[in-house]
């Protein structure tokens, strides 16, 4: 884990100050910051310490704990607002107060910045109050009132000089930030789709998606997911395989289906023969000591679920662990391929059907027309060639850490981020 530093800065910071700043969080080091124009220091190794915040309140002094990796040449993306962020006006607010009317929209903009009212609303009812005004009062705005905000100038030219991509999104209406998953996500109202975005997203190791205003989680009826390396983070087949001593030849044969080089049936066919006289308790060492749920999974499911969203697991192998994580996750329906097994050992062979990409695909269809409806979402989860006919199926298809050939096709794609970000599709 990175090291933390205190770092405290303020217009002025007496040395006593800092001192017991200092004595207070055993730092190491005491360093003078000069990157902008307040006073700033670096207190190294700094410990947690409860009543840092409160004696930084009564000194005026503005702090945080910083890892020591932190650092100006690692930033790719900084992202601002515009109104009294990166300006220190209210745009709409000087407009009005050219049109007489300053008071009543300022109650308006400060309800919504507290987050009382919705954003599109209270924009659309400031808005309403300026008809007829001149447009000459906008430059008016811009020449007369418009002030960056202090020290903006000199923040922008230090992550510039760092080589930052910087962001200002004067064209989204709103930046919000959500709370659907345990990664750090926001929402950049009514954005425009630029090109690029895909460019610096990945340069920048950022899972992103330009998703409708109406495409909300309350419309999900049917949430589908592939098993292997989707729901859990493993491939069943390659981990039965280890246990008999054959995990790479059989890996390979794996890899080579999900990246559809060769055909899914046949290659599970191949694999499943490779088996062929392993004892049973092999699968239940597999699901005891390796099976692993993909990070975010459990929030995921519980998300969809709060919604009313029912719930499929699809996959080629194999009912054991299926039904067992159905069991478990309280799914609402699976489908797999089902081992044959004799004298508790497998046969090498599938019994019934193999559940290969048209069975996922049927399975989904016949879910779909019964829980659809006239305005549902039918949501598919996959990461290999064999998910594709299932994807293409779905309103929302998803990419979960998937083969380029899954990516390049389906609607979103998660390549950073666990399985709950999918809710913040959806948010």
């Amino acid at each position: 884990m990175a090291r933390m530093d205190l770092v405290i800065q303020a217009p002025d910071i007496a040395t006593p100050q800092i001192k017991e700043l200092a004595r207070l969080v055993e730092a190491e080091a005491i360093s003078a910051l000069s990157a902008a124009s307040t006073q700033a220091f670096r207190l190294s190794s700094a410990r947690q310490r409860v009543g840092v915040a409160e004696l930084c309140a009564e000194a005026g002094i503005d702090f945080g704990f910083v890892p020591d990796d932190q650092r100006v040449d690692r930033v790719r993306l900084v992202a601002m607002d515009m109104d009294s962020t990166l300006i220190s006006i209210e745009c709409v607010d000087e407009i009005a107060d050219l049109q007489g009317i300053k008071p009543e929209i300022a109650a308006i903009t400060a309800s919504a910045m507290r987050g009382e009212i919705d954003f599109r609303e209270s924009l659309t009812r400031r808005v309403a109050l300026l008809a007829g005004l001149d447009i000459a009062a906008l430059a008016r705005v811009y020449d007369e009132r418009l002030k960056l905000s202090p020290g903006a100038e000199r923040m922008l030219a230090g992550f510039a000089r760092a080589g930052a991509k910087t962001a200002r999104l004067v064209e989204a209406e709103a930046i919000s930030a959500l709370s659907a998953a345990s990664t750090q996500a926001f929402r950049l109202s009514s954005a425009r789709q630029r090109v690029g975005v895909a460019e610096l997203c990945a340069e920048a190791g950022i899972d992103f998606g330009f998703v409708p205003d109406d495409q909300r989680v309350d419309r999900v009826r049917l949430v589908a997911m592939d098993m292997d390396s989707t729901l859990i983070s493993i491939e069943c087949v390659d981990e039965i395989a280890d246990l008999q001593g054959i995990k790479p030849e059989i890996a390979a044969i794996t890899a080579s289906a999900m990246r559809g080089e060769i055909d899914f049936r046949e290659s599970l066919t191949r694999r499943v023969a490779l088996l062929a006289g392993l004892d049973i308790a092999a699968l239940a060492r597999v699901y005891d000591e390796r099976l692993k749920l993909s990070p975010g999974a459990e929030r995921m499911l519980a998300g969809f679920a709060r919604a009313g969203a029912k719930t499929l697991l699809v996959s080629g192998g194999f009912t054991f662990f299926t039904e067992r994580l159905k069991a478990r996750l309280g799914l609402d329906h699976a489908v797999a391929s089902t081992l044959e097994i004799a004298g508790g050992r497998l046969t090498g062979r599938i019994s019934g059907e193999i559940v290969d990409g048209q069975v996922k695909a049927a399975a989904f269809a016949r879910l779909g027309r019964e829980l659809k409806g006239d305005d549902g979402l039918l949501v598919a989860i996959g990461d290999g060639a064999n998910d594709l006919p299932m994807l293409r199926l779905a309103d929302v298809s998803v990419a979960y850490h998937a083969k380029p050939i899954v990516r390049a096709k389906t609607t979103y794609a998660i390549d950073y981020c666990g399985l709950d970000a999918i809710l913040n599709l959806f948010m």
